[in-house]
């Protein structure tokens, strides 16, 4: 509950004590709000401080640590939710090769090691299978 404030920014910061490295730091992908607007807002404030590098590792890692093929759907779902659009939109070139050497190396697994990359999976007849 946030209660009437001069200043709702600061207001927003102080819910997971954001800079304040006396408290406790809570993280602010686990604060939850009946506003989406005002959720986005609280994610703009403390992750614009945040470096590209430290973003862009942060996909990488959601992409590297995924077992499943991955869904440029369930992707962008990832990087809304933890406000990472603008290292998206920036890299998308480096995340969309990072993606498809995943599934590449995913559908090798899956089938035995045939597959190195996407490419050779979709240049086989197993695809259809």
């Amino acid at each position: 509950m946030l209660e009437y404030v001069k200043n709702v920014n600061s207001s927003l910061k102080y819910l997971i004590h954001y800079g304040d490295d006396n408290k406790y730091q809570y993280d602010p992908n686990e604060v939850a709000s009946n506003s989406d607007k005002l959720r986005n807002r609280f994610l703009e404030l403390v992750t614009k401080d945040i470096k590209e590098p430290d973003k862009m590792l942060s996909i990488y890692e959601f992409i590297q640590n995924c077992n499943e093929i991955i869904d440029f759907n369930i992707l962008f779902r990832y990087v809304q939710k933890h406000n990472l659009w603008d290292a998206y939109r920036r890299n998308y070139t480096i995340i969309k090769d990072l993606v498809h050497l995943r599934n590449g190396k995913i559908l090798g697994l899956r089938y035995g090691n045939k597959f190195d990359t996407m490419d050779d999976f979709y240049n086989s007849n197993e695809r259809f299978l």
